[in-house]
């Protein structure tokens, strides 16, 4: 058992103390209960929006779902400790985006890359008159907002450029 120690406060002021934090802090958090009750469909439709999202996310798409979510977040007004009493699993989802955005994008990125490498690889393999290699596969798929394509001469530059214009 932890106890506190406030020296100079008779026992029943302290005791009335605690009582009176206690009976403040259920207050609040009632409150914070309801307003996470009013908004949590809201969080549950910017969630699926992103977990929904088809195909390659690119960087720019997650960094607009941030400010987006920050956005609603600061408006609602609930603490995330809240959220991950009320729906842990609303709670890992959408505030594991927020905080960990990079990472689960990457992650997410890799599964996907990984899936449609196995499902093209067969339409790699004939696409030109040497099929492609892993790197100019992986190539073909990047669909960041910005990508640069370096390599020396005869490496396959425009296989991959021919490759991903009829992908």
């Amino acid at each position: 058992a932890r106890s506190i120690s406030v020296y100079g406060l008779p026992w029943f002021e302290l005791s009335s103390l605690v009582e009176q934090l206690t009976a403040s802090y259920q207050d609040w958090l009632a409150k914070q209960k309801n307003k996470f009750m009013l908004v949590e469909h809201e969080l549950v439709a910017l969630r699926d929006e992103l977990e929904g999202h088809k195909g390659y996310l690119r960087d720019a798409d997650l960094q607009q779902w941030v400010s987006k979510a920050g956005i609603a977040v600061a408006e609602f007004g609930v603490h995330p400790q809240v959220a991950a009493i009320a729906n842990p699993a609303l709670y890992q989802g959408f505030f594991g985006w927020l905080q960990n955005g990079s990472a689960m994008r990457e992650a997410r990125n890799t599964q996907w890359r990984e899936a449609e490498l196995e499902r093209w690889s067969q339409w790699f393999d004939g696409i030109e008159s040497s099929p492609l290699n892993p790197s100019q596969r992986q190539a073909v798929l990047m669909d960041d907002n910005r990508n640069l394509l370096l390599a020396g001469a005869g490496s396959g530059k425009t296989s991959v450029l021919m490759a991903r214009t009829q992908y």
